[in-house]
């Protein structure tokens, strides 16, 4: 099959993607793009991505993650559109181009998907991310506990100040109750229409200029505020080494090897999904600690392949424990490593996603 690899932004899994679908013996067309001014109207990027598509005539034009404006031109072509994500949820505050008969969209993360689904668009599926699983040497330790990631900067504190005391007060009540609750993402149900309409309504009164959010965006800004906490106390409780300018190809895989323990505190609003990242330790036959989480536990054996942990003051407790068991940890590294190894592979992702549902234009 003859593949066109659309690449609008740089992406941590188009380089093992784009291997395996020509080691699977596709023709894969790789074009770069950077970067659209809108990911929905850059008409002149529609009009290049709609010009490549006649010149090559593919099968399938290809992105990692979904992209409106590759997702309009491929409408235009009557040509099928398959996107795989590693994000979650979907920064897209419109949801109209999903709905085209030409898409097929993958989303990691399963109740995202019903999300969408439960508002009647199809197109999108339930695809679990994949790794490579390496073999490398026996780890000769440099880093007891590591997390590789961001800390976000959340704009809830900035949303909240101008608030009225008493939208305020719930929007606190909300985000400790979160604060708390492991495996199930509360804050879908608490921040709905009513609330921002009327948390709008204060803001427009403040100034006609102010600032209007919807509740997807209040909903998001929660999540990043408390996930900021989760990460700054485990890393202060832990003493943890969080590195920045790690090259992902190159330099990810032996930090995790040779650090004792792996954290992984999942970004709040990934509601069910296993994030890219536990799936890349456990891949590096390293150790993985992190949050409780649904399709985690379904895929993986808490004590066994990974360790997870269902609240902050648990994790400081598993992570003591494990740095002073190495023969524990070990083991369960290499279970995870061998786990991924069978069950995430590039290769059946690839099958999947090749092979998968069709549009009604394919």
């Amino acid at each position: 099959m003859k593949i066109l690899f659309v690449k609008l932004f740089k992406s941590y899994t188009e380089t093992y993607i784009s291997r395996e679908m020509l080691s699977a013996g596709h023709e894969v067309i790789e074009i770069t793009y950077y970067t659209p001014e809108d990911v929905y109207n850059d008409e002149a990027l529609r009009g290049k991505v709609y010009a490549d598509i006649k010149s090559h005539d593919p099968g399938i034009i290809f992105s990692v993650n979904y992209w409106p404006v590759v997702a309009r031109a491929c409408k235009d072509a009557s040509r099928r559109y398959v996107s795989w994500s590693y994000d979650s949820p979907q920064n897209l505050p419109k949801t109209d181009t999903m709905e085209y008969d030409t898409n097929t969209i993958y989303l990691f993360d399963r109740e995202e998907v019903s999300i969408y689904n439960k508002k009647g668009i199809n197109t999108v599926h339930h695809l679990p991310l994949a790794t490579v699983a390496e073999s490398l040497p026996q780890p000769s330790y440099t880093h007891d506990i590591t997390f590789l990631g961001q800390f976000y900067d959340s704009m809830l504190p900035s949303l909240t100040e101008i608030m009225s005391p008493y939208d305020r007060g719930m929007i606190e009540a909300y985000v400790s109750a979160q604060q708390k609750i492991y495996g199930a993402y509360i804050l879908d149900e608490l921040i709905n229409e009513e609330l921002t309409d009327r948390i709008n309504a204060h803001y427009r009164s403040l100034s006609e200029k102010a600032i209007q959010i919807t509740p997807a965006e209040l909903s998001y800004a929660c999540a990043t505020y408390i996930t900021r906490l989760d990460r700054l106390t485990l890393k202060e409780a832990l003493n943890v080494y969080c590195p920045t300018g790690i090259d992902y190809e190159k330099d990810m895989r032996p930090l995790f090897h040779s650090s004792k323990i792996n954290l992984n505190p999942i970004l709040r609003i990934i509601r069910s999904g296993i994030p890219l990242r536990a799936l890349d330790i456990m891949g590096s036959n390293a150790f993985l600690l992190s949050t409780w989480q649904p399709e985690l536990a379904e895929h993986f054996t808490d004590g066994e392949d990974c360790v997870m942990y269902e609240s902050l003051e648990d994790a400081v407790l598993k992570a003591r424990f494990y740095l002073e068991n190495d023969s524990e940890r070990e083991r369960i590294a290499n279970n995870g490593y061998e786990r991924v190894k069978r069950d995430f592979s590039y290769r059946d992702r690839i099958e999947t996603i090749l092979g998968g549902p069709s549009p009604l234009c394919a």
